[in-house]
């Protein structure tokens, strides 16, 4: 999903609603992508359910910083099924224009990781979303997450705002 032809990241964005200050937290992950024309509706806005598809390659992104692939976690029996998910709509994205997803991690419990998402079109707040996902087996039980994996759900280097994605 990311691009080489995108502009470099200069700064985390702000936005003000109901005179609160949103803005990514020091952990917050970016991915800066394109919108695809597949993404749109005949009026060139983005359909408000691949928004959560989004979403998903966010928390994939929060993994790799943290070492971690989602390959590493099937190795060993686990897996995560989204259990809730919410996303609410400020202003809409378009066809062709450069967003950027920003993921963070809100709270980790033994089975559960909650996170948030902050989508930006340049400073503007487009969408603000959360999803919590609960590790299950390879049978798709319910499964403790094991103590590493709590612990490396810290990022290992800060995203930093002037740094390349990885793919």
């Amino acid at each position: 999903m990311p691009s080489a032809d995108l502009p470099a990241f200069d700064k985390r964005p702000t936005a003000r609603i109901h005179g609160t200050d949103i803005t990514p937290g020091p952990r917050a992950v970016p991915l800066r992508f394109r919108v695809r024309f597949q993404e749109t509706d005949l009026m060139g806005i983005v359909w408000h359910g691949n928004y959560f598809s989004w979403f998903e390659s966010g928390r994939v992104e929060y993994l790799r910083r943290t070492g971690m692939t989602y390959n590493d976690l099937r190795a060993i029996g686990l897996n995560f099924a989204v259990i809730h998910s919410q996303c609410d709509y400020k202003k809409p994205a378009k066809y062709d224009e450069v967003v950027t997803l920003w993921t963070d991690i809100e709270r980790v419990t033994p089975t559960r990781i909650e996170h948030s998402y902050l989508l930006f079109r340049d400073e503007e707040l487009l969408a603000i979303g959360r999803t919590v996902v609960v590790a299950v087996d390879n049978q798709g039980r319910p499964c403790r997450i094991p103590d590493a994996m709590i612990e490396g759900c810290r990022i290992k280097e800060p995203a930093g705002i002037n740094s390349p994605l990885s793919n």
